[in-house]
């Protein structure tokens, strides 16, 4: 059936590399040539060619292998990763139901779904521990729950400076005015600054870029830069996963390129645009401690960004438990075994890190701050808000430019 079928495929088509199921290979056809693995003397390419589909070994075979191979270091760091995330589980559920004591809020709801940042991060790592082929999958989550984060932080920023712009001129002239309106006021308190010159893209330029006044536009600009994220992330893992099932490896590892520089290039963006409004609302927001909650989110966020760097640099260095122990048993090469020995280890410092995110976490969005009988307004609400009052402020510079040009004519007249 095997030789039919080859026969069959070579009158339309070449099929995609396949992995060697047994040692001896059948003979090869003159209609498949260049279809299957390449052939003696060119095996560095076909290496090449499947290193971006290595998933890696299945768990059972995995477990197995690294039990006999050094069962004392691989039940120690086991051990300690499903410790640490049993205690980040434990901080994370206290939090939450500290959270779910308070009043009902719409801050409670972002707070919460902030406090399963850690949770979420911890046990993805620790799976992948024991079962390193989910490698790929457990890190997709690990990205869109950051996502979802600093977008939960974003709309916690907009919530607060709503709530103090409201406090700031109740009982004043200014009371009267819409939300939008009151924001700009209160952002606008201490005159013009240079507000885009913030990391990480402009802040060797904060001194030669013109101060000025924020604008609702601005805002909204700032909001959309925060939100582009989530959008990011979910559209390129989900390419991702398509082209893995359309494409070939040699197809494959140019899109995986393209894809994650986006997500990095998205990453950056997203926070430069949390950057212009921690820098606008930092004085407004102050009793709120706006400093902790970013950096609660991000410190981890960034040291494993480092991390990953720093152990692809020493991975080669490090002496492997077994060279059996993280080898694909459908894709052979040593460049692959370090990628995956690379991998489980920023795995493992992950599920540790974990535990401190959970602690800053807890530190920074305390249920303490979470007080019933507030005014609250809703991001979509004030969103609206700043748009209408975006274009009032438009169409009213539109009026003294008409003004200011008929004005110029009628000068020119006489």
């Amino acid at each position: 059936k095997s030789c039919s079928f080859s026969a069959r495929v070579g009158a339309f088509g070449s099929p995609p590399p396949l992995p060697p199921l047994v040692a001896a290979a059948p003979p090869r056809r003159p209609e498949m040539e260049g279809a299957t693995a390449p052939l003696e003397g060119n095996t560095t390419s076909s290496a090449e060619a499947r290193e971006g589909i290595s998933l890696g070994p299945r768990m059972v075979v995995f477990v197995r292998t690294c039990l006999e191979a050094n069962p004392h270091r691989f039940v120690f760091l086991w051990s300690t990763a499903s410790v640490a995330m049993l205690v980040t589980f434990f901080i994370a559920g206290r939090h939450y139901w500290e959270l779910q004591k308070r009043p009902a809020s719409i801050k409670r709801l972002y707070y919460s779904r902030i406090a399963w940042f850690a949770p979420i991060l911890g046990v993805t790592a620790t799976l992948a521990l024991f079962a390193p082929r989910a490698f790929y999958f457990m890190k997709m989550l690990q990205t869109q729950v950051e996502a979802v984060s600093l977008s939960a932080f974003g709309n916690i920023l907009f919530l607060l400076v709503a709530e103090e712009s409201h406090l700031l001129y109740d009982g004043q002239e200014h009371a009267h005015e819409s939300t939008g309106h009151k924001i700009v006021m209160a952002l606008n308190r201490e005159g013009p600054k240079p507000h885009f010159g913030v990391p990480p893209f402009a802040c060797c330029f904060r001194r030669c870029m013109p101060a000025h006044l924020l604008r609702p536009s601005h805002i909204l600009l700032a909001r959309n830069f925060v939100r582009q994220y989530a959008f990011i992330v979910v559209m390129s893992t989900v390419l991702e996963m398509w082209c893995a099932l359309a494409l070939t490896a040699a197809e494959l590892k140019p899109m995986f390129l393209i894809t994650t520089t986006l997500v990095k290039l998205s990453g950056l963006v997203c926070i430069y645009g949390l950057f212009i409004l921690y820098s606008a609302t930092h004085d407004l927001l102050e009793k709120w401690n706006p400093t902790s909650k970013f950096v609660a989110l991000k410190l981890v966020v960034l040291l494993m960004t480092y991390q990953e760097l720093l152990v692809g640099t020493l991975v080669d260095s490090i002496i492997p438990a077994s060279d059996l122990c993280l080898a694909d048993p459908e894709h052979s090469g040593e460049a692959i075994q370090t990628k995956h020995r690379e991998h489980w280890m920023n795995m493992y410092l992950t599920a540790l890190e974990s535990m401190l995110l959970a602690f800053l976490v807890r530190r920074a969005y305390p249920a303490d701050e979470l007080h019933g009988g507030r005014q609250e307004h809703h991001m979509m609400l004030v969103e609206v808000d700043l748009e209408r009052h975006s274009s009032a402020i438009g169409s009213k510079e539109k009026e003294e430019d008409s003004a200011s040009s008929s004005e110029g004519d009628d000068d020119d007249a006489h």
